[in-house]
């Protein structure tokens, strides 16, 4: 049985919410942050959304939409008689969590929570470098490609191409419908977990779309992060690239 949450606990010091973000995904940000950090414990049972609302001085509509996403993403289950608790999974083994949170950190070593925001998603044949890091097959040549940036309380620190294969995600919902954690959304959307991923890191002088996208000079210095997530099989799913600034943030990847 689910231990009691305790309201005391889920609302000591709670964070300010960041103004440029619409608030449920500032009132989701701040619940998975507290749900990463241990403060809200595993498999404990929150608060009604009521309470929550009144904690965070949102609407109750606010909070049901935060609350669902949240579901949606892993960090809360729905039980029945028992209501909605935190999620018993750990969070170290969820690739989901773990590519999209635990790796972005202050350079005083804080977790950092960041949301997104897509600039463009389009559907296209795949170019050859795409073939080749997806190992598509001659039929398999369609691919959709998301651009996003991501933002830590409303500033540009990185931005993405995510390219996938449309026979494997076919019928990819609106943009606005996309959720931040894509891991979690192919694996109850379209039945594919990710088993695992290898990830290149290098070093690049900022381009001109870093300098658009993340409000840099074209002489600062960008980490690139080149990740490629496969399925149980191994088999290539998502090619990703990520360009992040360095300046006050570290990237950070522990596995355990």
């Amino acid at each position: 049985m689910a231990s009691k949450f305790s309201a005391t606990n889920a609302a000591s010091s709670p964070k300010k919410l960041a103004k440029p973000d619409p608030l449920y995904a500032q009132v989701q940000r701040t619940i998975a942050e507290e749900i990463l950090s241990g403060r809200w414990k595993r498999g404990s049972q929150i608060p009604g959304e009521v309470e929550i609302s009144e904690l965070f001085g949102v609407s109750v509509g606010t909070t049901r939409r935060a609350l669902t996403n949240l579901v949606s993403n892993g960090f809360l289950e729905r039980r029945p008689r028992l209501g909605t608790i935190v999620s018993e999974r750990s969070s170290q083994h969820d690739l989901g969590l773990l590519f999209n949170y635990y790796r972005l950190h202050a350079n005083g070593e804080d977790l950092v929570m960041s949301s997104t925001r897509i600039l463009s998603m389009e559907t296209s044949e795949a170019t050859a470098q795409e073939q080749e890091m997806l190992k598509l097959k001659p039929d398999q040549k369609e691919v959709t490609r998301i651009k996003r940036v991501r933002t830590v309380d409303g500033e540009p620190v990185m931005h993405e191409n995510i390219v996938l294969p449309i026979h494997l995600f076919p019928n990819l919902p609106e943009v606005d419908e996309l959720p931040d954690l894509l891991y979690q959304f192919y694996g109850a959307q379209y039945g594919i977990r990710i088993a695992s991923a290898r990830e290149s890191l290098s070093a690049a002088v900022a381009n001109e779309r870093d300098c658009e996208l993340l409000a840099m000079t074209d002489n600062e210095a960008v980490l690139v992060i080149d990740t490629i997530a496969f399925d149980k099989t191994h088999k290539p799913v998502e090619w990703r690239i990520l360009r992040a600034t360095t300046e006050g943030y570290r990237y950070i990847n522990e596995i355990r």
